[in-house]
């Protein structure tokens, strides 16, 4: 009887955290790939704007976009397209570059036809 519980407690948190991301809107991002640089450093990458990286991905304050080094030195930047939400709970949210990637970036709701 114990065990049914458990089983029946631990599903429903599973099914409980998916709704939770299931309210979130999908964002919608563009991928730039940059080559190698040659300034770039043995395991790091090297960004024209941001200078040297490390593996792995890199939050710029103050700036809504990631980068990600990859072990073969080229790097990945991964910047918001204007997103446009359909969820129900849909909440409008300008661009914020104070928050980190991807919650800096802009939500705007699609309008609801009314039902009659």
């Amino acid at each position: 009887m114990m065990l049914k519980i458990l089983v029946l407690l631990v599903l429903s948190i599973f099914y409980l955290n998916g709704n939770v991301e299931a309210d979130k809107p999908r964002i919608e991002t563009d991928v730039i790939q940059h080559d190698l640089h040659p300034k770039r450093k043995t395991a790091q990458c090297y960004h024209e704007k941001f200078g040297h990286l490390n593996r792995g991905y890199t939050k710029l304050p103050g700036k809504c976009i990631q980068l990600s080094c990859h072990i073969q030195g080229y790097i990945e930047e991964t910047r918001c397209k204007n997103v446009i939400s359909k969820e129900p709970n849909c909440v409008n949210r300008p661009k914020d570059p104070k928050k980190s990637f991807p919650d800096c970036c802009p939500v705007k709701c699609a309008k609801r036809s009314a039902k009659h």
